[in-house]
């Protein structure tokens, strides 16, 4: 499977992922100051209260890291498999000597590899880059503690698995309408979904645990599906 997976990854290009996550990057983090700051320009507003601490300001960048990384996770899970498993591609994909099963399986790890790796080091070079700032010149009221360090980098941690198991579960939609536009308008309506349960619950960061573990369950289903149906195609 390494050895397939390895083979997938040279034959890839991965400059438009790289793009992508490198431009998440700016707007991340120019939303976190932006979100950090408000509250001092607008004090007596009880509609910012989840912004007055640190744990709700760096829950919406973690919210917005699930959108933004389910979204690439779909568009490259749209052109490493659903596009490669269309028309005249699939008939090159079933004459390796290899079992279907592990191509499309070393497929599967490449993307879902890359998407959760970009997603925590975009977001760990923000929430670094932030925390090294409070420590100097602090936005947010009250010390910056180590416990609040490891809960936040946690929660990126989840977030950035959700965001593989949402693209995942896209990916099974498109993969069997064998259409790009429907594996990303299914990671779209998907992550906002999450992402809007993800909001509600900003301050009850077990409730995301909850919710990775409850969208893992379909995503694993989803994957035996797409094992199931490319068992079966006929070329």
């Amino acid at each position: 499977m390494n050895k397939l997976t390895a083979l997938e990854l040279r034959r890839t290009s991965l400059r438009p992922y790289r793009i992508a996550a490198l431009s998440i990057f700016p707007v991340m983090l120019g939303l976190l100051y932006l979100l950090a700051s408000l509250p001092r320009w607008e004090p007596y507003s009880k509609d910012l209260d989840v912004l007055l601490d640190r744990d709700g300001v760096t829950g919406i960048v973690c919210v917005l890291c699930v959108f933004a990384f389910a979204m690439v996770f779909a568009a490259m899970a749209a052109k490493c498999v659903v596009e490669e498993y269309s028309g005249k591609r699939a008939v090159l994909l079933f004459s390796y000597p290899v079992s279907r099963r592990k191509i499309l399986g070393a497929k599967l790890w490449l993307v879902f590899g890359y998407t959760v790796l970009s997603a925590l080091t975009c977001g760990g070079a923000v929430l670094g880059i932030f925390f090294l700032t409070e420590w100097v010149f602090p936005l947010c009221p009250g010390a910056l503690a180590a416990g609040t360090v490891v809960s936040v980098f946690l929660r990126l941690l989840w977030s950035a698995l959700l965001a593989g198991v949402l693209g995942l579960i896209a990916l099974w939609f498109g993969f069997r309408k064998k259409s790009v536009t429907a594996t990303l308008t299914a990671g779209v309506i998907l992550s906002l979904i999450a992402c809007q349960v993800m909001s509600v619950t900003v301050g009850r960061p077990i409730s995301w645990l909850v919710l990775l573990v409850v969208a893992a369950v379909p995503a694993a289903l989803c994957a035996a599906g797409l094992f199931r149906e490319v068992e079966k195609m006929e070329v």
